[in-house]
């Protein structure tokens, strides 16, 4: 079985979890729909357009017939045709704006259609990953205990299933402020307490202001790992993303004692990223750093 690199395209939802929006289907029938409506709305008012072109050329037959009377009815004839005229403007304008709506709502059903071909030709079809990996949150609720509030979401092992899951999930800068994300290895909780971690470390990034690059910074942190780009992969365990005053990402290693695994990926991290802030390694028994690039 060919095992997958992450360099592909967002799929069909599988599953709902933690969901902060709805799915396209969803939302491309309920714009078909109010496109519908409003047209179903602007269709009736053309029907009135002949009835006020036929009431124009009465009055101004009525107007020929009785030139005689019609500086008795001038003001009242010249300010009904006004107004009938305006209307007729305004049925115009109500014309163009429907062949506007017809063609955005071809344009919706072709795109919803081709959506729909494409989902059964694609369906079935999934890419593992080396590993499988849960991912986790930290609801942050002051009433809960810190294991109650540590909650698995959901278990993915495939391109497809990770990329359901990010588009249908909450950015990290989304959150609530002290709450957390966390993608491990399915057989590891991301706690120091675990026994995968008891005796490992972290990198550490530091994000103070622009939260939009906590989210993208997030986003290729978990595809580096998942996708097994780090030569020393074997020693990951997962990755955490705190929400705080200064927002950090971590990245958990087995082992704070394999010096050359630990800076092989500290050094991967800082230049995929283009980052030119220090970033620090410290034990998690050890609130120091061990090494800093």
């Amino acid at each position: 079985m060919i095992r997958a690199k992450f360099s592909i395209n967002k799929y069909n939802e599988k599953r709902k979890i933690h969901f902060n929006s709805r799915s396209k289907r969803e939302i491309c029938k309920e714009e078909l729909k109010l496109h519908l409506q409003h047209y179903e709305e602007t269709a009736s008012e053309l029907q009135l357009q002949d009835k006020y072109n036929k009431l124009e050329d009465i009055l101004n037959n009525i107007t020929k017939i009785n030139s005689k009377n019609i500086s008795k009815s001038k003001n009242i004839t010249s300010t009904t045709t006004r107004a009938l005229l305006e209307r007729r403007a305004e049925l115009i304008n109500i014309t163009e704006k429907t062949k506007e709506i017809r063609s955005e709502i071809s344009k919706i059903v072709t795109n919803h259609n081709e959506s729909e071909n494409k989902g059964d030709v694609l369906e079935g079809i999934k890419h593992p990953l080396e590993n499988s990996w849960s991912f986790w949150m930290f609801t942050n609720i002051k009433a809960n205990t810190w294991e109650e509030n540590l909650i698995k979401l959901t278990t993915f092992d495939t391109v497809e299933d990770y990329w359901c899951l990010y588009h249908h999930m909450k950015r990290p800068s989304e959150l609530e402020f002290g709450q957390e994300y966390a993608v491990f290895k399915n057989n590891i909780r991301p706690a120091w307490e675990d026994n995968a971690n008891k005796c490992g470390g972290r990198w550490l990034i530091n994000f103070e202001r622009r939260r939009e690059t906590l989210d993208q910074v997030w986003l290729i942190v978990i595809l580096l790992m998942i996708g097994e780009n780090f030569e020393n992969s074997d020693v990951i365990s997962g990755a955490v993303v705190n929400v705080r005053a200064t927002s950090k990402i971590g990245i958990w290693i087995s082992d704070w004692k394999n010096e050359k695994a630990i800076l092989e990926i500290g050094k991967k991290l800082k230049s995929t990223l283009n980052l030119r802030q220090k970033i620090n390694f410290h034990r998690h028994e050890m609130n120091k750093n061990l090494y800093i690039i």
